[in-house]
């Protein structure tokens, strides 16, 4: 999830040059379709699409290409563990195609705009049409709010639908074309109730995995930016104003931390019925049912908080909650569709 912001980040800056993304995978590989990556004037690039053995020979294939190419694909065959044929021989057991583009200016001001349509909080589906032989005819960007862009003009809604998070490249023989989708979620946004000291190491680890973290206290002493630099967000207030202001929603992790009673008691009962997607709380087994007043909460309520590895201090168990929230966060079922 960081590779793809931090991708999205670098895409629309002066010294960006091509954009290479996995399109389809057969068989298994350290990446999976939609993984993105950029390179640069200089050949440096940002995000990867292996773990570092074939990116250094796409550079070498696009450098071969005619100066003026707008888009080509390659296929990497890591199926074979003596297989010599491009240098490596990675026996990842798998076959991936990656289409390169050039980022032209147009490109470039489109995922400008995917990136304020992110920043909104919408989800955004990128839609790519292919020819049989893997050449880009055109994209178009289609946005949960409802506005779409880019150059491919219109899609029908039997290639739309046929299109899921699963099978994200699909061939049409009626118009001999291929069509790839790529789903652009916003950064998830993790409310962290209570800034004590343990807090700090969490806040440090969730926002560099790429969480929005916004962290809320009733206490300025200890809710500020000497204590937390890589918060997204500091919130002061009491627990119906902290609610107020960060209007938590279903699709929000949030985790309740504030070593006080009564404060995380009213904080429950605020959150419970808001349904977010992920309430976690911090303390024994004990302490949190007495919380919950004998009530059975629902799943996506977790208690004691954090996958069960044994942790002891504070940055072990910050550890222990970021690993379950990348768990919820990459649960997803099988058949679910895009709403494009």
């Amino acid at each position: 999830m960081k590779y793809t912001y931090s991708v999205l980040e670098h895409l629309a800056s002066r010294d960006s040059k091509y954009l290479a993304t996995i399109i389809n995978v057969e068989g298994s590989s350290y990446q999976k379709e939609g993984t993105s990556m950029v390179f640069n004037k200089d050949g440096s690039s940002t995000g990867l699409l292996s773990g570092g053995c074939l990116e250094a020979d796409l550079y070498e294939r696009i450098k071969l290409q005619d100066p003026s190419f707008t888009s080509f694909s390659t296929l990497y065959d890591m199926s074979s563990e003596d297989d010599l044929s491009w240098g490596q021989g990675v026996g990842c057991n798998g076959t991936i195609q990656v289409l390169v583009e050039r980022l032209t200016d147009q490109l470039k001001r489109h995922f400008i705009t995917l990136s304020a349509k992110l920043n909104e909080g919408f989800e955004v589906t990128l839609i790519k049409k292919l020819t049989a032989n893997y050449q880009l005819v055109g994209y178009r960007f289609v946005c949960e709010d409802g506005t779409s862009f880019g150059t491919l003009n219109e899609i029908t809604n039997s290639e739309s639908s046929s299109l899921t998070k699963e099978f994200p490249f699909v061939y049409f023989k009626a118009s001999q074309c291929y069509y790839f989708s790529q789903l652009f979620s916003p950064p998830p946004k993790l409310l962290v109730f209570g800034a004590g000291p343990d807090a700090i190491p969490l806040v440090e680890l969730t926002s560099g995995a790429g969480f929005k973290v916004v962290v809320c206290d009733w206490r300025p002493g200890f809710c500020n930016e000497d204590y937390f630099p890589k918060a997204h967000q500091l919130v002061i207030g009491n627990t119906k104003e902290l609610i107020c202001q960060t209007k938590p929603n279903n699709h929000d992790f949030v985790v309740i931390m504030t070593h006080h009673f009564q404060k995380d008691k009213e904080l429950i009962h605020q959150l419970l019925p808001m349904k977010v997607r992920y309430l976690g709380l911090l303390g024994s087994l004990a302490r949190s049912q007495r919380l919950l007043e004998g009530v059975q909460p629902p799943k996506w309520v977790h208690y004691p908080i954090g996958l069960s590895i044994q942790a002891k201090d504070p940055h072990e168990i910050a550890i222990s909650i970021l690993a379950e929230l990348i768990q919820v966060k990459n649960r997803s079922t099988k058949t679910e569709l895009m709403n494009i």
